[in-house]
């Protein structure tokens, strides 16, 4: 038997949810779908549907202010989401213009065979925008 089909959803927490909104929809033009208020849980979940199919990103946001480790190195952290791009050097170019900064690249990394740029989300979690050379 194998389990699991398809990636469904890759969740962040977040500490600003309005900052996260903002920063998914309106500045990597990701497809909104839709928020959750989930009192029971005392959390707030939006979800956007990511580029190239039907996997989906969850934004959780707990209404506790519980805080949230978003140092790169902890341990269980999500590490970074890569995107696959094909332009990344356009990418980079508009992600500036947008002010946002790059903390790597863009760069060639011959041994993976992209051309790579990263950059942090409101929350700390790093994206790769990444085409392959």
């Amino acid at each position: 038997m194998r389990i699991g089909k398809s990636i469904n959803h890759i969740s962040i927490n977040v500490k600003d949810l309005d900052a996260s909104v903002q920063f998914y929809k309106n500045i990597l033009n990701f497809e909104q779908l839709k928020s959750v208020d989930m009192p029971d849980m005392d959390l707030d979940i939006t979800y956007f549907r990511l580029p190239g199919g039907d996997t989906m990103l969850e934004l959780i946001h707990y209404n506790d202010n519980k805080e949230i480790s978003t140092d790169v190195t902890d341990g269980g952290i999500l590490r970074h989401i890569a995107f696959t791009v094909d332009d990344v050097d356009g990418v980079a170019e508009y992600l500036k213009r947008e002010g946002i900064e790059l903390t790597m690249g863009p760069v060639d990394l011959e041994r993976l065979g992209i051309r790579t740029v990263l950059i942090k989300d409101p929350n700390n979690v790093e994206l790769e925008f990444c085409q392959w050379i």
